[in-house]
């Protein structure tokens, strides 16, 4: 093999080599393609942002109260149902922002702003399903708790107005649920009081007549076995006996056994011996009598103020939110979003530009590297120019 054809296969050989340098070769040569083509799609971009129809954003955000008298009201009737903490919580979760959250994305909510607003017409629902409705509503409201502790409420509509009005009815919605609930709250806890209070009263009047029979057949006024007083009498009662055993002791030793004095110490003794004998029983059983009637007594004044707060807090329709700021019909859209449509098409541009640049670098490899492969693009090539051509034979 001589020297000149083997310099020809060496400058063949570094042609079969592709750098980056040739990609960018290539992409300089594509510019024109890069500059037509982003003019077209950004013109075609714009075209589409003033066809696509135009949304609008109304929020408004409200604030719990600082304190809810629901809070203390259910606190104590809990604790004075004896529930479990569970329970108890519930009850102060009431003004907790996550609770609104829960009820403004309740069913009953979506379904009445659908209803107030025609919603299933102007969403063009064909079923004619609320639940339909229902979801294309929840793609086009928005609620987040703030880092402040505020609730912040979204609506999007194509009229401005009605996104408004929408927002503005979530926020009457929310509130007028929020009263219900704290209501329906106060009746159970008023009913449940006034229950307890009907069997206290009872108890207790069982429990009095109890102590007027118990005073009657025993002779013994109920405080003097429950003071210190009716403590004292007692330990006098033993002291008493202690000094009739050694009062007789020294008059049988002196007097004897028979002697009338000493037959009179004995009766004595013995008629004490009987009072001490059944004084601890009634003692016992005053006791019990005056802690259970104490205890209904004290339950009694505990209840009572909270059942007369139950009574005013079933009657009370006071606002459960504070609204920050009124939802008002926004004046600029709020998508779509025309600069991101541009920025797109843009983007697309680039893209297409990219792969036109590997599209071309990807066939001179073949070319000179397979040139089996290449004729099969080739070939693949007319026969889809063939295929396209027909098609638009027939379409004309």
């Amino acid at each position: 093999m001589g020297d000149g054809e083997l310099e020809s296969n060496k400058e063949l050989l570094e042609k079969k080599k592709f750098t980056i340098y040739d990609y960018f070769l290539i992409l300089f040569e594509y510019r024109f393609f890069f500059i037509v083509n982003t003019i077209v799609l950004v013109i075609i971009a714009v075209i589409i942002s003033l066809v696509l129809p135009k949304w609008y954003k109304a929020s408004t955000s409200v604030l719990q109260p600082k304190e809810q008298l629901i809070s203390s009201l259910s606190m104590s009737s809990s604790v004075s149902r004896g529930l479990s903490l569970q329970r108890l919580t519930s009850s102060n979760q009431m003004a907790n922002p996550y609770n609104y959250l829960a009820i403004l994305k309740s069913r009953s909510v979506f379904e009445a702003v659908i209803n107030k607003f025609d919603l299933i017409d102007v969403y063009n629902i064909k079923s004619g399903f609320i639940e339909d409705a229902i979801k294309e509503l929840e793609g086009n409201v928005n609620f987040e708790i703030q880092n402040e502790e505020y609730l912040l409420i979204e609506v999007y509509d194509k009229d401005p107005v009605r996104a408004a009005d929408i927002a503005n009815y979530f926020v009457e919605l929310l509130n007028a649920k929020s009263v219900q609930l704290f209501t329906q709250e106060a009746k159970e806890n008023r009913v449940f009081l006034e229950n307890r209070l009907a069997k206290i009263h009872s108890e207790l009047k069982v429990l009095e007549d109890s102590i007027k029979y118990f005073q009657l057949k025993e002779k013994i006024y109920l405080g003097t076995l429950t003071n210190e007083s009716g403590i004292a009498r007692i330990a006098e009662l033993y002291a008493l006996r202690t000094k009739k055993e050694i009062e007789l002791g020294i008059l049988e030793k002196t007097l004897g056994t028979n002697n009338p004095t000493v037959v009179q110490q004995k009766l004595e003794l013995r008629e004490l011996e009987n009072k001490l004998s059944i004084f601890p029983e009634i003692s016992v059983i005053a006791l019990r009598l005056y802690r259970d009637y104490m205890i209904c007594q004290k339950t009694l004044e505990y209840l009572t103020p909270m059942y007369e707060q139950a009574k005013v807090d079933e009657q009370k329709t006071i606002p459960a939110i504070l609204v920050l700021d009124k939802a008002k019909p926004p004046q600029k859209k709020a998508k779509p979003k025309r600069i991101y449509i541009v920025l797109s098409a843009v983007v697309l541009s680039v893209v297409m530009w990219l792969l036109v640049a590997v599209k071309k670098m990807y066939v001179l490899d073949l070319q000179y590297n397979n040139s089996l492969e290449y004729t099969k693009y080739q070939q693949l090539k007319i026969v889809l120019r063939n295929i396209f051509q027909k098609r638009i034979q027939k379409n004309v």
